[in-house]
């Protein structure tokens, strides 16, 4: 609640300084609300979801996130003064920097358009809610008090309840993977919008399903007894200094998919030896 009534505050504040449209304030204040309880589902399921695996409801609060922006932006695009708004923050970037005068307002709009419909809103879901997880973490560690029902405290029920150790992907999700792969590259070169715009959201949903696999043998790694404290130290040092840079952080996570995808064959995992096989010539 005290997230809401915060964001509401900062954009009527960014509303009357610089004029945005009342359209896209209210909007952008029913998307906000919408990730917040989709996001307090994933980290503070009630008991009736709390034993669905955390990836699994991690995948599905960034899908209902996805759908209701996309919904949103659709419907802001035609909202009035919005178009004008965009158009006037184009003319000032192109007053400060020649670079933009080969771009118009139709093509900032197509330009968001593509990259939403193909995955980005589904990759920007994905980050607020993995950012807004580490974060609600930290503040846990502050909280003293106890959860209900239970001797646990707040830090170790958010650690036991969004745990990824545990989490594997679908056998079978490697076919989808690499078909998905092939048919966007078919679909794209034969101008198949349509087809194309799914193909794309099923590779990248795919994408962050290994994503959370790489991430859950990282985590299995770095919980070893038997690791030094310095080496545990130094790797999330270094995984959030790479997270935090501009080209670092795309190899970074495009390290924790190829992990992920790498443990269909290579059990990096003790217990991946009772898994069954991905592929049928394993």
């Amino acid at each position: 609640m005290l997230a809401i009534a915060g964001n509401a505050i900062l954009l009527m504040g960014t509303a009357v300084s610089r004029g945005i449209p009342m359209a896209a304030i209210t909007w952008n204040l029913l998307h906000f609300t919408a990730l917040v309880l989709i996001f307090a589902w994933i980290i503070m399921p009630p008991p009736a979801f709390a034993r669905i695996p955390h990836a699994t409801r991690f995948i599905t609060g960034c899908a209902l996130g996805t759908v209701t922006f996309i919904l949103i932006f659709l419907r802001l695009m035609d909202a009035p003064g919005f178009y004008e708004y965009i158009a006037n923050m184009l003319n000032n970037l192109i007053q400060q920097n020649a670079l933009f005068m080969v771009v118009n307002t139709e093509m900032v709009f197509e330009a968001i358009r593509s990259v939403l419909l193909r995955g980005g809103s589904l990759i920007a879901a994905v980050l607020m809610f993995a950012l807004s997880r580490q974060t609600s973490l930290l503040f846990a560690r502050l909280i003293p008090g106890k959860t209900r029902n239970t001797s646990e405290t707040f830090t170790v029920y958010l650690q036991r309840v969004n745990t990824l150790e545990a989490f594997r992907a679908p056998p079978l999700l490697i076919w989808i993977f690499s078909s998905s792969l092939l048919l966007v590259v078919l679909t794209s070169r034969a101008g198949f919008q349509a087809p194309e715009i799914v193909l794309w959201n099923i590779l990248i949903l795919s994408a962050i399903l290994y994503l959370a696999q790489g991430v859950g043998i990282l985590q299995t790694f770095l919980s070893r007894p038997a690791l030094s404290p310095f080496i545990k130290l130094l790797c999330l040092v270094l995984i959030i200094f790479m997270f935090f840079s501009p080209v670092l952080n795309m190899a970074l996570l495009a390290g924790f998919v190829l992990l992920g995808i790498a443990e269909n064959w290579v059990p990096f995992r003790v217990s991946k030896k009772d898994s069954p096989p991905s592929t049928p010539e394993g």
